[in-house]
């Protein structure tokens, strides 16, 4: 479980870390270094109204640079597992919801957090404990 905790985080320490750097980039720029297939109308739809709220993409893109790094220097890892958690479960809806590309890649994101969750499920016990 090792071997496969460590791939896990790296990979999605990487992932987040550079598709955060390029939404941000591409929020400030125009377009990202990494080019972004044309969105379905549904896409377009609602990412117009994330737009629409100015803050709430730049706070999320910041938040999965900071996770990111966070995992890929290993340094406080569950507070990065807890800020994706969110993140990760609104990409999974969202590419359940709406049918697009990007499906197979928010599963794959989803099971590595959820290998990384479950490697540290003892650290996490507290909160699910009744009081």
């Amino acid at each position: 479980m090792n071997k496969v905790y460590f791939i896990s985080r790296l990979l999605l320490g990487l992932i987040f870390l550079v598709f955060g750097v390029n939404g941000l980039v591409s929020m400030t720029t125009g377009s990202g270094f990494i080019p972004i297939p044309p969105p379905s109308e549904e896409m377009k739809i609602f990412f117009g109204g994330m737009m629409a709220a100015k803050y709430i993409m730049p706070v999320v893109k910041i938040l999965e640079v900071l996770a990111g790094a966070l995992l890929l220097f290993n340094k406080y890892v569950n507070l990065a597992i807890t800020l994706l958690g969110p993140i990760i479960f609104n990409i999974l809806f969202l590419h359940i919801f709406i049918p697009g590309e990007g499906l197979p890649i928010a599963i794959l994101t989803s099971i590595m957090w959820l290998i990384l969750f479950l490697y540290r499920f003892e650290q996490f016990k507290d909160f699910f404990a009744k009081k």
